[in-house]
């Protein structure tokens, strides 16, 4: 009844930031060690431009409200919890600490107004990779180190940018997740010895060397962290000279308080209910997080798996 994997490989969530719009701007880069949520919304407001009819020109920040990406180390840095860590069909978003940290994410959509709608972040993508970011038209960015993979080559020579931790909340304490993703093996499979050896070889230093220097992944063993620093920085320096200063120890110290990407119990059942509600008070705005999240929080604690 249960389910294991190997891991393929550790993509921490961060914030990726702008560097050449900051100092536009006016606007201190990330410290790493005081960067928490005000600092955030505050640089984040002071990067938004926009037109005399209110059209965006430049987002302070792009970020990610799906559950398991932006919602829930939002929860975790202000000290709250999605679910019962102990038994993870309970859900706990309704409490007023997970409430403050939700309403924090739709308040730089609805309040600040420094996030693109998904339709102007597509609009305003004109090199390629993911979202407005890589056009130089954001002046953050919140994703995995995954975001190296097919991000740097659209980047390229546009701008110098740096990686910051995620945010702290209110109570100082800072929270990311690093991705799940796994080698696995179905059960049933005929060559079991087989895609042993094979899943521990993908698990193992020669692939993530592999996928370090041709993806750009940060490895899942954590010994070979600064290799992936090294390798990392030497590609972005080729392909601007300016990024040599590029600093991933806000990666690597992640490796020290990451927790697993978030799942339910019932996790397909939960997202099934708990997405159109999400939709609602992120990219609609037709709902609230007072007004939503109580009862559908309730409904996911009733599921049965």
């Amino acid at each position: 009844g249960e389910m294991y994997g190997m891991p393929d490989y550790c993509g921490i969530w961060s914030t990726w930031y702008n560097k050449d719009l900051f100092d536009e701007a006016g606007v201190p880069v990330p410290d790493k060690e005081t960067w928490d949520l005000q600092k955030y919304t505050e640089a984040a407001v002071a990067l938004t431009k926009r037109d005399d009819n209110d059209d965006l020109l430049q987002a302070g920040v792009e970020i990610n409200t799906a559950l398991e990406f932006g919602l829930s180390p939002a929860i975790w840095s202000f000290g709250g919890e999605v679910a019962e860590p102990k038994d993870l069909r309970i859900c706990r978003m309704a409490e007023a600490i997970a409430m403050e940290a939700l309403q924090s994410q739709a308040d730089l959509k609805w309040k600040y107004e420094v996030t693109p709608s998904a339709a102007e972040s597509s609009a305003m993508n004109t090199a390629g990779g993911w979202g407005m970011f890589p056009s130089g038209k954001a002046g953050m960015r919140d994703d995995g180190t995954w975001f190296f993979c097919c991000n740097m080559d659209a980047i390229a020579d546009k701008f110098e940018y740096g990686i910051a931790p995620h945010w702290t909340g209110p109570t100082g304490k800072r929270a990311t997740f690093c991705t799940t993703d796994l080698w696995m093996t179905n059960k049933n499979t005929p060559f079991p010895d087989a895609c042993w050896e094979f899943n521990k070889f993908n698990s193992g230093p020669i692939m993530n060397r592999i996928r370090m220097i041709h993806n750009h992944l940060q490895p899942a063993i954590k010994s070979l962290a600064p290799e992936w620093i090294d390798v990392t920085r030497e590609y972005a320096v080729s392909l601007n000279p300016k990024m040599e200063n590029l600093d991933l120890s806000a990666c690597v110290e992640a490796y020290e308080y990451a927790r697993p990407m978030f799942w339910f119990e019932c996790h397909t059942a939960a997202m099934e209910i708990l997405n159109p509600v999400l939709d609602q008070i992120y990219k609609t705005g037709t709902g609230t997080v007072q007004e939503l999240i109580p009862e559908i929080c309730a409904k996911i604690s009733e599921i049965e798996c």
